[in-house]
């Protein structure tokens, strides 16, 4: 790192400070030299991204993306009509497991249709179209070709953390709330 580097951003340049982490994005003094970001602001371009996990910490408002990165600690709000759209990937084309998992705090009954997370292929073929999602005012996971629906028997919980869960392994979708079962169908 230059002088000149450490002086701008008020690191010491008499002392090896090159793997010192000072703002806790994950990001090394060094690293953050290499990137052209900053050592003392955990999300540099203000986006709600740490820089650490940001596939482009320098451009505001980048959709954060499928990653190794953590976000503990952390989470995404949306309002209603916000969403997360991660690039088409081979490993999200289901053909035997998978399991979807989230924390939700709905301050408010859940509209129709309010998406978790999913995929949706019109093509018929060896995929599986998935979504987990509140529909009716209920958890359900969809999944295709047989479409199946294990759905909670009661209305989604609101005003309070509620940590939501679905498992396919080949033969049956099951749904999860808070940990316990609430829902096993055949696929």
């Amino acid at each position: 790192m230059s002088d000149a580097y450490e002086i701008a951003f008020n690191l010491d340049p008499f002392h090896n400070d090159a793997n010192e982490d000072p703002d806790g994005d994950g990001l090394t003094n060094l690293q953050e030299f290499q990137r052209g970001t900053n050592p003392r602001n955990p999300d540099t371009d203000g986006d709600g991204v740490p820089d650490g996990i940001d596939p482009k910490p320098l451009v505001a408002n980048h959709r954060p993306v499928a990653g190794t990165g953590s976000l503990a600690s952390q989470a995404l709000s949306f309002d209603g009509n916000d969403f997360v759209q991660v690039p088409s990937s081979a490993s999200l084309n289901l053909q035997s497991a998978l399991t979807l998992e989230a924390w939700i705090f709905a301050d408010g009954t859940p509209a129709n249709q309010q998406g978790i997370m999913g995929t949706w292929d019109d093509n018929n073929g060896p995929f599986r179209t998935y979504l987990f999602w509140i529909q009716s005012g209920r958890l359900e996971f969809l999944i295709s070709p047989s479409f199946a629906r294990p759905t909670d028997t009661i209305a989604f919980p609101v005003n309070r953390w509620v940590h939501v869960a679905a498992t396919y392994d080949g033969a049956f979708a099951r749904l999860y709330r808070d940990g316990t079962n609430i829902s096993s169908i055949a696929t």
